[in-house]
């Protein structure tokens, strides 16, 4: 089974996993389906990432292993492998919520007197020439 799915990539039968990699991305660019004009690729992409899955069986976790249909949505290499999140302090908890809170309950708020005391400066605007005159006027 082996020599045959590296006859279908091209390779020989001392190869590394490296030149593995290499010939699958290479035979799946010239064969994907939405970048080849073969009616036939659609099967021949499907037989070639068969074997790749074959050739490289023990080399990706489990999860991996199982059709895409039945792997949770959270089952990818990414997710995986990523670093860890470290845990967070009880004063960071605190302020991540406190935040969200004081956000939500402020921005309203703020927004309301912005809204309320803008007709106050609209009105000012006519009266701030007859301050200034005022002003010129004590100063004499």
């Amino acid at each position: 089974m082996r020599a045959d799915d590296l006859k279908l990539l091209g390779l020989p039968a001392n190869c590394s996993e490296e030149a593995i990699r290499k010939a699958w991305r290479k035979q799946a660019f010239l064969l994907h389906p939405d970048t080849s004009k073969d009616p036939a690729a659609h099967e021949k992409f499907h037989t070639l990432a068969a074997a790749y899955e074959r050739l490289l069986a023990n080399n990706y976790p489990p999860e991996l292993h199982r059709p895409v249909a039945t792997q949770h949505k959270s089952a990818t290499y990414h997710n995986i492998y990523r670093k860890k999140q470290e845990a967070l302090t009880p004063r960071q908890k605190f302020w991540r919520k406190t935040g969200s809170v004081l956000y939500r309950i402020f921005t309203p708020v703020l927004f309301l007197l912005l809204f309320l005391l803008t007709p106050v400066w609209l009105m000012l605007i006519p009266v701030i020439p007859w301050m200034q005159e005022r002003k010129r006027e004590k100063g004499k």
